[in-house]
């Protein structure tokens, strides 16, 4: 594989497009915020885009192109990566990359989005919650440890609250519940939410959620809601906001914690 230069990635822009499935990548590649690598730089089919920002991953692109030995060496090249998170891989890439390392998490995932602006769609006032400001870092710096991925991909907390689109509830002077924007593209936005346990069943999600929406369609970005098909409960608060199921691109898996025997 080969590093590209970032002088480079407005043609790679091109080549991912902005999409319900390549917005996470390209959130990234407009941001130049990580390396990107392909199978060849006089004219690359598959890209390899490690985000220099902690994050879910490493997105792997147009593996369609390779043949056997190609997918040989694409997965010794992901398995030797220096990296905390997992792959969001095309499943063809899975048994090599299983032959090199332990894999402790293996997830499928769904996608939802509105394909239009649903039908009868009006702004209405949230009942909890309320957009999120720079003033609002701290808060966010408070929550436990391991909702860092509602910010990660931003690098910290004041930078997701200066360029994104969040909400969340407060009370007693504390962010109970909140809703993210993971990954803010000029057309889409990948939404994460989160609600401290002794708060959940309150409603504070949904509320979150639903403002959250409310703005991006308002702003003429369409929200999506990734998850892994065993997610019950997020598949129900999907289909309660009347989101469509539109499936996986090539069937990509997320691989999580790759290491070598």
């Amino acid at each position: 594989m080969y590093q590209l230069d970032s002088s480079a990635f407005d043609a790679v822009l091109d080549q991912v497009g902005d999409t319900p499935f390549t917005a996470a990548p390209y959130f990234y590649l407009q941001r130049r915020a990580c390396d990107v690598y392909v199978d060849s730089p006089a004219k690359p089919h598959c890209l390899v885009i490690v985000p220099h920002t902690p994050s879910p991953g490493v997105y792997v692109l147009g593996v369609g192109s390779l043949d056997s030995e190609g997918l040989e060496r694409l997965a010794d090249f992901l398995t030797g990566l220096d990296t905390a998170g997992g792959f969001l891989v095309p499943v063809e890439l899975v048994p090599p990359i299983r032959t090199r390392c332990h894999i402790d998490l293996e997830v499928e995932g769904l996608c939802f989005t509105y394909p239009q602006i649903p039908r009868g769609f009006k702004v209405t006032r949230p009942e909890f919650a309320r957009r999120l400001e720079g003033a609002d870092a701290s808060l966010l710096g408070a929550l436990p440890g391991d909702v860092t991925f509602l910010w990660q991909s931003h690098g910290n907390p004041a930078s997701l609250l200066a360029e994104g689109l969040d909400f969340g509830v407060i009370r007693k002077g504390r962010l109970v519940s909140m809703a993210s924007s993971l990954v803010l593209t000029p057309r889409y936005c990948d939404v994460g939410v989160y609600t401290l346990p002794r708060y959940r069943n309150l409603g504070y999600a949904t509320d979150c959620v639903e403002a959250l929406f409310a703005q991006t369609l308002v702003e003429g970005v369409r929200p999506l809601w990734r998850i892994g098909v065993r997610q019950k409960v997020a598949t129900k608060l999907a289909e309660k906001l009347f989101m469509e199921e539109i499936g996986t691109n090539g069937r990509e898996l997320y691989l999580q914690t790759c290491q070598r025997p």
